[in-house]
């Protein structure tokens, strides 16, 4: 035998390789989806369990404070030390107004509405139950717009706001504006009492997955007044918000009765 053997590579070949890459990007392509709808539901749950904490929140504060629940003074509507006139429905999801840029106090209740009473009274921790984790970083709506200087702080126009609509409900949305549950006692059993933050733009728009927290899914958080928190699949819900022209967000009229409308196929379909 000649003392020169004949030496054998133990590397791939290039086909082999291309094989390789080629399995693995099937199986990412497999993968991916079914991680990013575990990701989902996993927000899902964390979101209803923050409704949870809120409603528990809401009848303890209720219970220190004479039976009434967090109230809102924003807009117009409540001028002259008027309250929960609710003017424009998104007005249910502000915080708190003050100065840009500062941390929200929890010394007094000054300049605090709707959910942040909780905040400001020590019922709800640090408030991030009060953010829906589905919002993406670069959402207008995530929970991190509200971390300068550091959670939780307002925006650079002054305002904290959070992603819920907290009890929306008016007495009647064509002549009386006025909150519709102000005290505990008066809350009938499983309505709509809170639910995923529908976005304003003013106008009537359709909506897209930046501004819809759980799009994929085609639903809604939505809090009972009974204290039950359901996912609420209402296709005329959605349609009606994703078709053009959309949701009107103004402070009119037409505006109210369109969420009073949104709000009644919430409560049928979640009953």
């Amino acid at each position: 035998m000649s003392p020169i053997s004949k030496k054998h590579s133990s590397g791939f070949t290039l086909i082999e390789l291309l094989v390789v890459i080629a399995i693995i990007a099937i199986l990412a392509a497999m993968l991916l989806p079914a991680l990013a709808r575990a990701k989902q539901r996993a927000q899902l749950a964390q979101c209803q369990s923050d409704y949870h904490q809120v409603y528990v929140a809401c009848t303890l504060y209720a219970s220190d404070f004479n039976d009434v629940l967090p109230v809102s003074t924003v807009g117009n509507a409540n001028a002259n030390g008027q309250y929960n006139n609710l003017g424009g429905e998104h007005y249910t999801r502000y915080v708190y107004s003050g100065a840009a840029n500062t941390q929200v106090p929890r010394t007094s209740f000054a300049g605090v509405q709707n959910l942040g009473y909780l905040y400001a009274g020590g019922y709800v921790g640090d408030g991030k139950v009060l953010w829906c984790p589905s919002y993406p970083a670069g959402s207008t709506l995530a929970i991190g717009n509200y971390g300068n200087p550091a959670f939780m702080s307002t925006d650079s126009g002054g305002v904290t706001r959070s992603t819920i609509l907290f009890n929306p409900r008016m007495v009647n949305p064509t002549n009386n504006i006025a909150r519709a549950y102000q005290k505990t006692g008066q809350l009938p059993g499983h309505k709509l009492f809170a639910l995923d933050y529908l976005p304003d733009t003013g106008t009537a728009t359709a909506f897209s997955p930046k501004t819809f927290a759980h799009f994929p899914s085609k639903g809604f958080d939505v809090l009972f007044t009974d204290g039950a928190v359901k996912f609420v699949v209402s296709p005329a819900a959605f349609n009606f918000l994703v078709s053009s022209p959309g949701l009107i967000t103004d402070e009119s009229i037409p505006s109210h009765a369109e969420y009073g409308q949104l709000f009644d196929w919430l409560e049928n379909d979640g009953g």
